[in-house]
């Protein structure tokens, strides 16, 4: 029927319209069919209803006249194809010059536009296929030995070759019009992340950059905001930005200053917001090496233009954004979001941060417009500054820090030379407790209610503005006192709700805690460790067990710098949060220790060799001992090896007999020989606990050779606590049942003697434990 109505433009545009949505599910069902690849006859009308996809419905359902319900029932059906047989439709649609020009045609699209997002998404699946070499299979000529050769796909080549020859004619081209869409249509590639992987040989085209902005001075106002796009989208690309600063920085810094004189139109002043975007996003990147003198009798090439003044630039962004919060009537949204994402890659330079964060009324009135406004692309700007302001440098292990500083060296050695300065400055700006100020200035400024209007449900927050909140969370509450107002201002429930669906859910069924996959996971289990630290549990958490099983992960991760610090967080804020009185309704000690199977992880981490793992494991310990299931994994079996009662034990066992290590106390008696104070009154609080069962109190005096020359040193420190740990170890093993127990701590010489001088004191809080041990070892 098609055929027979080949020059019926109506005809087609009405049957795609009702009919695309129906043909590629049709085409997808008849793809993914279990006989599809060794049935020859199906395989056939596969490969034609694919292509009947690409060259009919494609091609009509992407007209300009098409609605926007064809226009997405047909780019959801290209995807679908796609999916279902990645070298079949590689094949037909690249091959294919109508279908790559019509979507390069939809990415010259006004930016915002939904073919254009639409147009995105489907090349970014294409180049992510053709990438694969096993996807160029069905291209003539395709060699599997190429293929496994590491050179680029077949796919992606013809992709390649078919994008720069539409792309370099349109940029060339005299008609404005078709410049404007090919300079939009790479802007949009390099804002998909894919420009490198598609239009690289434009850029290695002799003089290409410099016609590029050669013509630009005269180009349309629409044409020269598409190469601002340009410009924008391709700064943070390492081969092509230097490039394009170099050959555009006059022009651009000249937009900037046409808008701001008097005769400016209004054009000009749009044109110079735009451009000045661009000046604060090239102000971070590194100017193109000078290039040789030209031989006598050649051209010399013309210095490069100075660099704008990021603190000028800075200025002129923060004054834009209160001229226009200040402004009568609504303010112009986008105006404000393009001069805030400006401002926010300024930020990325050091001296700039306290610049900015100076401003207070800005950053308020900049919040609270955006935390009220319903676009959701505002939000993510004033976030990214919040970003840029709050981070921490990056946590390094020794040789790491070795390597920077190598690193450091050759950067100095170069600025020298180059006559420019050092880097003292910055990293004096980046120094903990200079982003610990910003981070209180911000948030005085009501960044906490930012970062949770961001992931409002109603706001279907994408994955990077959670990725960009957790990063912040993680930096704020790196600021004890900022804490509690993260709690206060909801910002425990936001943090949560930005979890991806592989972290692990509050339930009580037994479950083995595994390392998290997701970064963003690890992000706001660090900072929700932070929180539970400082914060009582029963205010901050509605449901402390969610938290736990975070907690537990983040013990599973690798041994970097990074990840030891994540662990000994993990670890503080779960004895904060296994604090609560035991059996009460916020306790989590069994659900920690036995539903989670978490007690083993916990003693891996005990074995640390970096001590303020070992040192904050050790705590979490000291309050686990409460449970009794995991009291009874040290108590269990404790005395087995004891004789009977009625056998006199005359002396304790030889140190090199290592038959008493393989229990459980014997690692809480090691660590209580520590150097590491808070570990040593760790453990023997543990142990004070545990003597409460005669069967502990009998291995520890009667089996361990160690163990009470150890309890006796402990009494002779001048801690109090200390003291009292000993005292209360004391008092149970003499009230224990057991005589030989007594008669050890009755003959080992300086132990009466302690108990006395601790006996003397009735202010002392170890002075009842010691007066008990005394008398019941007095009497017995």
């Amino acid at each position: 029927t098609w055929e027979q109505h080949q020059d019926d433009g109506s005809f087609k545009q009405q049957t795609c319209k009702l009919g695309a949505a129906l043909y590629t599910t049709a085409a997808y069902a008849l793809s993914t069919h279990e006989g599809s690849q060794n049935d020859s006859v199906l395989s056939e009308v596969v490969r034609r209803s694919f292509a009947f996809c690409v060259s009919q419905l494609w091609l009509i359902g992407t007209l300009p006249v098409a609605t926007k319900d064809e226009y997405r029932d047909v780019g959801q059906g290209v995807l679908r194809l796609l999916t279902a047989n990645r070298p079949l439709f590689l094949s037909l649609f690249v091959t294919s010059a109508p279908a790559t020009e019509r979507l390069l045609l939809l990415l010259g699209q006004p930016s915002g536009s939904e073919r254009r997002s639409m147009a995105m998404l489907i090349v970014s699946q294409l180049v992510a296929s053709a990438k694969d070499p096993s996807n160029s299979s069905k291209f003539v000529g395709y060699e599997p030995s190429t293929a496994r050769s590491g050179a680029p796909s077949l796919a992606l080549v013809k992709l390649q070759q078919s994008t720069v020859r539409v792309l370099d004619s349109w940029v060339q081209s005299t008609a404005q019009a078709e410049r404007t869409r090919g300079l939009s249509a790479m802007a949009a590639l390099y804002e998909a992340g894919i420009g490198s992987d598609l239009v690289a040989e434009l850029w290695l085209q002799s003089g290409w950059v410099d016609e590029l902005w050669d013509q630009g001075d005269v180009d349309l106002r629409t044409t020269q905001l598409a190469l601002l796009a340009l410009a924008d989208a391709c700064s943070s690309d390492t081969a092509v930005g230097p490039r394009m600063k170099k050959a555009g920085n006059g022009l651009v810094q000249e937009l900037v200053r046409r808008g701001g004189s008097k005769s400016a139109t209004n054009e000009d002043r749009e044109l110079a917001e735009r451009a000045a975007v661009v000046l604060a996003k090239w102000s971070g990147v590194a100017s193109t090496p000078a290039a040789p003198t030209a031989e006598s009798g050649s051209v010399v090439e013309a210095a490069p233009t100075e660099d704008a003044d990021p603190v000028v630039l800075a200025d002129m962004h923060m004054q834009r954004i209160v001229d226009l919060l200040a402004s009568s009537g609504e303010p112009d949204r986008a105006a404000v979001e393009r001069a805030t994402e400006a401002l926010g890659y300024l930020c990325l330079q050091s001296k700039l941060k306290e610049h900015v964060v100076q401003n207070e009324s800005l950053l308020k009135g900049l919040f609270s417009f955006a935390i009220k406004s319903p676009v959701a692309s505002l939000k993510f700007s004033a976030i990214m500054l919040v970003r840029n302001l709050t981070q921490y440098r990056v946590v390094l292990t020794e040789e790491q820090k070795r390597m920077r500083q190598l690193q450091q060296m050759g950067a100095k050695v170069q600025k020298k030379a180059a006559g420019a300065a050092g880097d003292e400055e910055d990293q004096a700006s980046d120094a903990p407790e200079h982003v610990s100020a910003r981070a209180v200035l911000v948030c005085k400024a009501g960044a906490v209610s930012l970062l949770v209007s961001a992931v409002q449900p109603r706001m279907s927050p994408s994955d990077s503005v959670k990725d960009a909140v957790a990063e912040i969370a993680v930096a704020l509450a790196t600021t004890q006192a900022l804490r509690g107002l993260l709690v206060q201002q909801g910002g425990v429930r936001a943090l949560l709700s930005t979890l991806t669906s592989d972290a692990p859910k509050a339930t009580t069924t037994p479950y083995s805690p595994q390392a998290l996959r997701q970064n963003r996971d690890k992000l706001v289990a660090f900072a929700l460790a932070k929180i539970a630290i400082s914060v009582p549990p029963h205010l901050a958490f509605a449901d402390p067990r969610e938290l736990v099983r975070l907690l537990l992960s983040l013990l599973l991760e690798d041994t970097d710098a990074q990840a030891l610090l994540m662990k000994f967080e993990a670890l503080l804020a779960l004895t904060n949060l296994a604090s609560a009185q035991p059996g009460s309704p916020n306790d989590v000690r069994g659900f920690l220790a036995n539903d989670l199977n978490g007690f083993a992880i916990v003693e891996m981490c005990v074995l640390s060799e970096h001590p303020l793992v070992r040192r904050a494991a050790t705590e979490l310990v000291c309050n686990l001992v409460y449970d009794p299931k995991v009291f009874e994994r040290y108590a269990g079996n404790a005395d087995r090896e004891i004789p009977a009662e009625d056998v006199q034990i005359v002396e304790l066992p030889d140190d090199e007999d290592e038959s008493y290590r393989s229990q459980r106390l014997h690692l809480l008696v090691a660590l209580s020989d520590v150097d590491d104070v808070p570990t040593r009154s760790a453990a023997a609080g543990a142990l004070a606990v545990l003597t409460s069962d005669a069967r502990c109190c009998r291995y520890l005096f009667l089996i361990h050779p160690r163990a009470p020359d150890v309890f006796l040193s402990l009494a002779d420190d001048s801690g109090v606590e200390f003291k009292h740990r000993v005292a209360v170890i004391w008092a149970n093993a003499a009230s224990c049942g057991d005589t030989r127990v007594v008669d050890r701590m009755r003959h080992q010489e300086g132990v009466v003697k302690s108990l006395r001088i601790m006996a003397n004191d009735s202010s002392m809080p170890y002075y009842a434990a010691a007066k008990s041990a005394l008398e019941e070892i007095s009497t017995r």
